[in-house]
């Protein structure tokens, strides 16, 4: 028999009973309390051994640190160019554990994010909670697409240019010809100059590469008080097919 510590009682605690196996005994035990533990090993004897007593055995059971573990399985993703994905990750609080946790994410590409959602959860000594890693990317876009903030106008087009031309003559019947000739000119010319400015305006759109194709790290930091654990994921960006 394997005797506790005796902390002033008057009857020492028997922790277990181990088999003597080459002249050795082994006994595991977890309840050990915190502090300093004497432990004293006796044998009973028999009918070929004595009795014997071992000389106690001092151990000092440190108190458990308030700590939790931060993980991702798989820690990879792959996306393509405009799609969105998640990465599960847990959480795991030891036996001391009991708080708040907030997790933050960084390291995507530009025209990219990553976001844990929820971004905060509480866990109890022992809990274990599962949050998401969301991953957002942006497609590419052509020059369509970019140039249809622009609507096209009425005026855009020559027939618009020369129909204020056109209209300038019928508002203007009875100048001289050389007046009305200059008036029209005038008029065609600034039409002209509108045409191309809404011209310009309607072509003036800029392409978008989306985000980038390539291998990237992202990283998740998990933060409670002073404790921090951090995980990494590689997050893959191919291109939009």
């Amino acid at each position: 028999a394997i005797e506790g510590p005796r902390r002033n009682r008057p009857i020492p605690k028997v922790l277990g009973i181990a088999e003597v196996t080459n002249g050795v005994a082994t006994l595991t035990t977890t309840s050990l309390p915190v502090g300093s533990d004497a432990i004293t090993a006796t044998y009973s004897g028999d009918a070929t051994h004595n009795q014997a007593t071992a000389s106690p055995l001092t151990v000092t059971v440190a108190p458990v640190t308030p700590g939790f573990t931060l993980s991702a399985a798989p820690a990879t993703l792959t996306l393509a160019q405009g799609a969105t994905g998640t990465v599960l990750v847990s959480i795991a609080g030891n036996s001391t554990f009991n708080g708040a946790i907030t997790l933050s994410c960084s390291g995507a590409p530009t025209e990219a994010s990553c976001a844990a959602s929820p971004a905060t959860v509480t866990l109890a000594a022992g809990q274990t909670a599962a949050m998401s890693i969301v991953v957002a990317t942006t497609p590419p876009n052509n020059n369509y697409q970019a140039k249809s903030t622009h609507p096209i106008t009425p005026w855009s087009g020559t027939l618009g240019g020369l129909s204020v031309a056109g209209l300038a003559f019928v508002l203007w019947p009875r100048r001289r010809l050389r007046s009305r000739l200059l008036a029209i000119v005038a008029v065609a010319a600034v039409a002209l100059g509108t045409l191309s400015a809404l011209t310009g305006c309607s072509s003036g759109g800029h392409t978008f590469a989306g985000t980038t194709a390539g291998t990237y790290t992202l990283t998740v930091t998990a933060t409670s008080g002073a404790i921090t654990q951090t995980q990494t994921i590689s997050l893959t960006i191919t291109k939009a097919q």
